[in-house]
């Protein structure tokens, strides 16, 4: 009852659940190899679109098995060199990386494309701590951007 929690599995069994399956250590290794090499490739053509360091981001790409599923891709993407923008657009630039994939792949379903976001520890993050409660408090809707002029005549 409790197995997809790991219970009554060996430790060879636990191991293997809890891992992705890395491109490159199946029989399928060829292609999952040519896989994220196009991931790579098309990271690097965003990058340099954007004039942004190829040394600041990178990635690594994983297949993730779906019970009763195809497979899905993961791109884990590391940033390597802090730079606000990176997490302010990212978004963006994750919804174009996902289109550059599609150029290199039609083939590719967007459902099956996930992405994951880590912070390298020496990457250069400014700040050393979280802020308080009183930060994350979001202020009351009031109608009036704060960039907007206010003119009472």
């Amino acid at each position: 009852m409790l197995s997809f929690l790991g219970f009554g599995k060996t430790p060879a069994d636990k191991h293997d659940a809890a891992q992705p399956a890395a491109l490159g250590g199946t029989p399928a290794a060829p292609n999952r190899n040519k896989q994220r090499e196009m991931v790579r490739l098309a990271l690097s053509a965003v990058l340099r679109r954007h004039g942004i360091p190829s040394n600041w981001l990178g990635c690594d790409v994983f297949s993730v098995a779906r019970p009763g599923a195809a497979d899905s891709t993961m791109v884990q993407l590391s940033i390597l060199k802090w730079h606000d923008g990176l997490v302010y657009y990212g978004p963006d630039l994750q919804r174009e990386f996902s289109n550059e994939i599609r150029l290199f792949d039609a083939s590719i379903v967007v459902a099956d494309l996930h992405f994951a976001w880590e912070f390298a520890p020496d990457c250069g993050y400014p700040n050393g701590k979280l802020p308080g409660a009183e930060h994350w408090v979001e202020e009351e809707d009031t109608g009036f951007a704060p960039t907007q002029m206010h003119h009472e005549d």
